[in-house]
Protein backbone atom coordinates (compact mmCIF):
# COMPACT_ATOMS: atom_id res chain seq x y z
CA UNK A 1 0.00 0.00 0.00
CA UNK A 2 1.30 3.54 -1.23
CA UNK A 3 1.92 6.18 1.52
CA UNK A 4 -0.76 8.47 -0.10
CA UNK A 5 -3.47 5.43 -0.16
CA UNK A 6 -2.46 4.74 3.70
CA UNK A 7 -3.15 8.66 4.18
CA UNK A 8 -6.85 7.97 3.53
CA UNK A 9 -6.80 5.27 6.57
CA UNK A 10 -7.90 6.37 10.20
CA UNK A 11 -4.61 5.48 11.22
CA UNK A 12 -2.97 7.36 8.41
CA UNK A 13 -5.48 10.33 9.44
CA UNK A 14 -5.40 10.14 13.35
CA UNK A 15 -2.92 7.17 15.00
CA UNK A 16 -3.20 3.67 16.33
CA UNK A 17 -3.70 5.41 19.62
CA UNK A 18 -6.60 7.07 18.52
CA UNK A 19 -7.61 4.09 16.34
CA UNK A 20 -7.83 1.84 19.69
CA UNK A 21 -11.37 3.54 20.14
CA UNK A 22 -13.10 3.17 17.13
CA UNK A 23 -14.35 5.57 15.15
CA UNK A 24 -18.26 6.20 13.80
CA UNK A 25 -19.18 6.80 10.37
CA UNK A 26 -21.11 10.42 9.79
CA UNK A 27 -22.44 11.16 6.01
CA UNK A 28 -21.10 13.97 4.72
CA UNK A 29 -24.70 15.26 3.25
CA UNK A 30 -25.74 14.93 7.51
CA UNK A 31 -23.13 17.39 8.24
CA UNK A 32 -23.06 19.40 5.28
CA UNK A 33 -26.92 20.07 5.05
CA UNK A 34 -27.51 19.57 9.15
CA UNK A 35 -29.30 23.31 8.39
CA UNK A 36 -31.32 22.54 5.56
CA UNK A 37 -32.51 19.33 7.22
CA UNK A 38 -33.24 21.62 10.50
CA UNK A 39 -31.19 19.70 12.87
CA UNK A 40 -30.03 21.93 15.85
CA UNK A 41 -26.26 21.56 16.47
CA UNK A 42 -27.51 19.62 20.09
CA UNK A 43 -29.61 17.66 17.83
CA UNK A 44 -26.96 16.63 15.47
CA UNK A 45 -24.55 15.82 18.37
CA UNK A 46 -27.02 13.78 19.50
CA UNK A 47 -27.90 11.65 16.55
CA UNK A 48 -24.35 10.99 15.88
CA UNK A 49 -23.82 10.15 19.72
CA UNK A 50 -26.55 7.40 18.25
CA UNK A 51 -24.95 6.55 15.22
CA UNK A 52 -21.72 5.11 17.41
CA UNK A 53 -23.91 2.61 18.24
CA UNK A 54 -25.36 1.60 14.76
CA UNK A 55 -22.67 -0.96 14.14
CA UNK A 56 -24.92 -3.38 11.29
CA UNK A 57 -27.19 -2.00 9.02
CA UNK A 58 -29.46 -4.62 10.33
CA UNK A 59 -29.22 -3.42 14.13
CA UNK A 60 -31.15 -1.37 16.06
CA UNK A 61 -29.12 1.00 18.89
CA UNK A 62 -30.32 0.71 22.78
CA UNK A 63 -28.29 3.54 24.61
CA UNK A 64 -29.55 4.72 27.99
CA UNK A 65 -30.41 8.22 27.88
CA UNK A 66 -28.31 8.53 31.00
CA UNK A 67 -25.39 6.88 28.86
CA UNK A 68 -25.97 9.71 26.16
CA UNK A 69 -26.13 11.92 28.58
CA UNK A 70 -22.41 11.07 30.14
CA UNK A 71 -21.26 11.62 26.58
CA UNK A 72 -22.95 15.38 26.11
CA UNK A 73 -22.68 16.33 29.58
CA UNK A 74 -25.91 17.38 28.89
CA UNK A 75 -29.33 17.04 31.46
CA UNK A 76 -31.53 14.15 31.61
CA UNK A 77 -34.32 15.82 30.17
CA UNK A 78 -32.18 17.94 27.59
CA UNK A 79 -31.47 14.79 25.87
CA UNK A 80 -34.70 13.51 26.08
CA UNK A 81 -36.01 16.53 24.49
CA UNK A 82 -33.64 16.49 21.60
CA UNK A 83 -34.77 12.57 21.43
CA UNK A 84 -38.31 13.36 21.11
CA UNK A 85 -37.42 16.22 18.55
CA UNK A 86 -35.06 13.83 16.59
CA UNK A 87 -38.30 11.34 16.10
CA UNK A 88 -40.56 14.17 15.55
CA UNK A 89 -38.43 14.95 12.59
CA UNK A 90 -38.44 11.88 11.36
CA UNK A 91 -34.34 10.67 11.73
CA UNK A 92 -34.82 8.06 14.42
CA UNK A 93 -37.78 5.71 15.56
CA UNK A 94 -38.10 5.34 19.51
CA UNK A 95 -39.70 1.84 21.02
CA UNK A 96 -40.27 2.63 24.82
CA UNK A 97 -39.36 -0.78 26.40
CA UNK A 98 -40.53 -0.56 29.95
CA UNK A 99 -37.71 -1.43 32.54
CA UNK A 100 -34.66 -1.48 29.93
CA UNK A 101 -33.26 0.99 27.66
CA UNK A 102 -35.16 1.95 24.60
CA UNK A 103 -34.68 0.85 20.91
CA UNK A 104 -33.63 3.22 18.35
CA UNK A 105 -34.15 2.79 15.00
CA UNK A 106 -31.72 4.75 13.08
CA UNK A 107 -32.91 3.49 9.17
CA UNK A 108 -35.47 6.43 10.03
CA UNK A 109 -32.08 9.02 9.12
CA UNK A 110 -30.60 6.50 6.52
CA UNK A 111 -33.80 7.11 4.59
CA UNK A 112 -34.53 10.91 4.99
CA UNK A 113 -30.81 11.30 3.87
CA UNK A 114 -31.12 9.74 0.88
CA UNK A 115 -34.80 11.27 0.24
CA UNK A 116 -32.77 14.63 1.27
CA UNK A 117 -29.72 13.81 -1.74
CA UNK A 118 -32.34 14.07 -4.44
CA UNK A 119 -33.91 17.32 -3.73
CA UNK A 120 -30.98 18.77 -2.00
CA UNK A 121 -29.80 22.10 -4.97
CA UNK A 122 -26.29 22.22 -3.04
CA UNK A 123 -25.22 19.10 -1.85
CA UNK A 124 -21.81 18.68 0.13
CA UNK A 125 -19.13 18.37 -2.24
CA UNK A 126 -17.10 14.84 -2.64
CA UNK A 127 -14.17 16.14 -0.29
CA UNK A 128 -11.92 12.92 -1.06
CA UNK A 129 -11.35 14.46 -4.64
CA UNK A 130 -10.54 17.60 -3.04
CA UNK A 131 -8.08 16.45 -1.22
CA UNK A 132 -4.09 18.28 -1.71
CA UNK A 133 -0.71 16.79 -0.57
CA UNK A 134 1.45 19.90 -0.23
CA UNK A 135 5.68 18.77 0.20
CA UNK A 136 6.54 22.24 0.66
CA UNK A 137 4.78 25.82 1.09
CA UNK A 138 5.21 28.41 -1.41
CA UNK A 139 8.00 30.49 -0.95
CA UNK A 140 5.55 33.49 -1.47
CA UNK A 141 3.88 32.60 1.73
CA UNK A 142 4.97 34.53 5.15
CA UNK A 143 7.11 32.53 8.07
CA UNK A 144 5.92 32.36 11.46
CA UNK A 145 7.73 35.25 12.68
CA UNK A 146 6.64 37.50 9.97
CA UNK A 147 3.25 36.12 10.77
CA UNK A 148 3.30 37.13 14.55
CA UNK A 149 4.80 40.10 13.79
CA UNK A 150 2.40 41.51 11.57
CA UNK A 151 -0.32 40.37 14.18
CA UNK A 152 1.09 42.08 17.02
CA UNK A 153 1.11 45.24 14.97
CA UNK A 154 -2.10 45.26 13.38
CA UNK A 155 -3.71 44.35 17.09
CA UNK A 156 -1.65 46.87 18.51
CA UNK A 157 -3.10 49.49 15.83
CA UNK A 158 -6.29 48.03 16.37
CA UNK A 159 -5.98 49.31 20.04
CA UNK A 160 -4.84 52.89 19.58
CA UNK A 161 -7.62 53.38 17.22
CA UNK A 162 -10.49 52.19 19.96
CA UNK A 163 -8.43 54.55 22.21
CA UNK A 164 -8.68 57.37 20.13
CA UNK A 165 -12.26 56.42 19.38
CA UNK A 166 -12.72 56.59 23.09
CA UNK A 167 -11.41 59.92 23.68
CA UNK A 168 -13.52 61.30 21.51
CA UNK A 169 -16.79 59.80 22.62
CA UNK A 170 -16.26 60.09 26.54
CA UNK A 171 -13.70 63.26 25.83
CA UNK A 172 -11.02 61.53 28.08
CA UNK A 173 -7.84 60.13 26.90
CA UNK A 174 -7.31 56.29 27.78
CA UNK A 175 -4.33 55.44 28.79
Amino acid sequence: MSEEENGYKFNGKWSPEIAKYNFTQVPNLLLGCQAHLGLTDGELVTLIQLLTYWFRHESRVYPSITTLTKFSHKGYSTVQKRLRSLESKGFINRRHNFGTSNTYDLHYCARKLYQHQKVCTDPPRNRAASVTTMRSLPSSLTSNKEYEARRRNSLTHTENNVAHLSSGIFGAEIL
